[in-house]
């Protein structure tokens, strides 16, 4: 298991990103803001600097990032490198990703059928390592398309643990506090009750899987010009037998609609809908949405009831 992250000296992330020069600026939140930056052995960091007052207002977000990171090593899992203090200022250092976040390339900015692919089920390995594989049981609870970054080859990286949380063994789910709701992407059960579990990470999925497949955004117009949520859209479509429709028709231009990358497609909104559903008992885990989007031979479930409170 991994073990721990390195702590950096202010000096080499001052050389790094020029001084923390505009050139080098990525980008910038109320939170934090992000530069480019360059390490002595040739390797690209994204350096997250935090104010005093900034890191004030999140030092419980940061904490449990850093506390669940130094346990995390997997492909699609985002690593953080290191950390340091100084000056008042507080900086977290993570590898930089060339191809930013997955949210810039849905709706519109689509990417090939095949990397797209391999997006989705990096992302389903990524969430699967989290539940079972690495012996913590942790649930994300922020799956969205802004939480996942992709690098220079678009290997999807799961990032962002702020708000995370961990499941003993024996616990089947857990109940927060206060709902930090991810607009769009949050279980019905999180939303009403702040329960969660693996299943709450895998209904976040399931919207996630709908918007790349479809194109679609959370909220659109119905043919009757209602507006209708994703979930609700899809499932009437599915139900009137017209699940051919639901596919982004630039992808089904790109690949044809007689293929297999075709099938590959339906059989994702097929998947999405079963984790979808209201109850999360019925939801699939992580492992078996791995299992059914391996193989499109092999017949799945009929979803039942999927949940429209997003």
């Amino acid at each position: 298991m991994y073990t721990g992250f390195n702590s950096f000296d202010f000096s080499e992330l001052e050389g790094a990103t020029n001084k923390f020069s505009e050139e080098n600026l990525i980008g910038k939140s109320d939170s934090c803001t992000v530069y480019k930056g360059e390490l002595p052995n040739g390797s690209e960091v994204a350096v997250k600097e935090y104010n005093k007052n900034q890191y004030k207002a999140c030092r419980n977000e940061c904490q449990n990032e850093e506390n669940l990171a130094a346990k995390l090593l997997h492909k699609n899992i985002l690593k953080l490198e290191g950390r340091c203090s100084s000056g008042g200022r507080y900086y977290q250092v993570y590898p930089y990703m060339h191809n930013r976040s997955l949210s810039k390339h849905i709706h519109g900015n689509g990417l090939p059928w095949p990397e797209l692919f391999n997006i989705i089920r990096g992302i389903a390995r990524g969430a699967d390592y989290l539940h079972e594989q690495c012996g913590l049981g942790i649930i994300h609870l922020h799956l969205k398309p802004s939480s996942i970054l992709l690098d220079y080859d678009y290997t999807p990286k799961i990032c962002y643990f702020g708000n995370s949380k961990v499941l003993p063994a024996s616990a089947k789910e857990g109940v927060v506090d206060s709902v930090v709701r991810p607009c769009g992407f949050a279980a019905p059960e999180y939303i009403k009750s702040g329960r969660f579990s693996a299943k709450s990470d895998v209904y976040s999925f399931g919207v996630l899987l709908l918007e790349l497949v479809t194109g679609w955004s959370r909220y659109r117009k119905g043919d009757d010009n209602r507006d209708e949520r994703l979930n609700e859209l899809v499932w009437e479509f599915w139900q009137n037998g017209r699940e051919d429709d639901c596919v982004d028709p630039m992808l089904a231009r790109a690949t044809g609609t007689m293929g297999s990358q075709f099938q590959e497609m339906k059989r994702c909104i097929h998947v999405a809908l079963l984790c979808l559903e209201e109850d999360p008992v019925l939801r699939p885990d992580m492992a078996g949405v791995l299992r059914m989007l391996a193989d499109n031979n092999n017949p799945i479930p009929r979803p039942q009831h999927p949940a429209y409170t997003t």
